[in-house]
């Protein structure tokens, strides 16, 4: 089943800063992409075991040893900060809000302009306005590919991407200028002394400013993002490029090391059990294998020496 938007919205910021610190040359962004779900699924209490979830993945065996290899070094580079303040519930909220307002200011306006009555009109319609929720929720999905998500608030983003939609992709269009003098008349009275006014003017500004810089960057043409992978195949760091010629050499090496421990565990093994044999029994075993008095042994052992330097005398 596919995961909820707000693992989604998690993994994208989780994403976003990732790279603020560290470069694509050295993990893969499509690999990382993995990562930042999982552990967003995680923190957001989706549970799913790990080779489950590799199966989105085109190569299931390198996604679950990248996840096992990596997770730990991801929340080292995000401070452990996992909490994501998402805009999933910031915009149902406004849309809620939005609509107990229309309601409560439609027995108030028969001496409104007529776009304010229309607009009023059309917030008190749930079908209506769940359509306006639906569309802002797709822009809010595709202003996650910026860093509008680093830079607002997401309760800003919502009332942003709600009044952007009702503005251009509502036939015909609707206007919240009338719940954004709401909020900032609310937000005046709230107003601590010395800090500046949110001023209605204030706000349309600034909900347009985050609107132009979010909707300013769109996903590159299919050609862009292969150019791209291949500059990137070129510019990899070979240190981390498991089919960097470095990676395979450090790799031999790394075997090599681990069968000369393991030849030197069992050494030590086998010495410490003959010692132990030795100890409890007084036995030991000589060179052909078989178990003789410690003596006997030394004996034998003499005897061998002699034979041999008359041999060679």
């Amino acid at each position: 089943p596919p995961l909820p938007q707000k693992v989604a919205t998690t993994a994208a910021v989780y994403l976003r800063r990732y790279y603020l610190l560290n470069t694509v040359m050295d993990l893969l962004p499509a690999d990382v992409v993995h990562l930042c779900i999982f552990v967003a699924s995680k923190n957001e209490e989706v549970n799913i075991a790990l080779e489950t979830f590799a199966r989105i993945a085109a190569d299931h065996e390198h996604c679950v040893q990248f996840v096992r290899a990596n997770e730990a070094a991801l929340l080292g580079q995000l401070k452990f900060h996992l909490v994501v303040f998402g805009w999933t519930r910031p915009l149902a909220g406004l849309i809620t809000d939005i609509h107990a307002q229309a309601l409560s200011q439609s027995d108030t306006t028969t001496s409104s302009s007529n776009d304010t009555s229309s607009s009023i009109a059309f917030a008190s319609s749930k079908e209506k306005l769940e359509a306006l929720r639906a569309a802002a929720a797709k822009v809010l999905k595709a202003w996650q590919a910026t860093d509008a998500v680093l830079l607002h608030p997401p309760s800003q983003l919502a009332l942003a991407a709600l009044v952007h939609v009702a503005a251009t992709q509502q036939q015909p269009s609707v206007s919240l200028d009338w719940y954004l003098h709401h909020l900032s008349d609310a937000k005046v009275q709230q107003q601590q002394d010395g800090a500046p006014a949110m001023t209605h003017e204030r706000l349309v500004a600034k909900l347009k400013q985050i609107a132009a810089e979010a909707s300013a960057h769109s996903l590159p043409a299919t050609e862009t993002i292969e150019a791209l992978e291949a500059a990137l195949a070129k510019c990899r760091n070979p240190h981390l490029d498991p089919h960097s010629e470095v990676s395979r050499k450090r790799k031999e090496q790394e075997e090599e090391e681990k069968h000369r421990e393991a030849d030197e565990r069992a050494a030590a093994r086998r010495l410490k059990e003959e010692e132990t044999l030795e100890r409890l029994t007084g036995m030991k075993r000589n060179a052909d294998g078989l178990l003789v008095p410690v003596n006997s042994a030394d004996s034998g052992t003499q005897s061998a020496k002699r034979t041999r330097r008359a041999d060679d005398a």
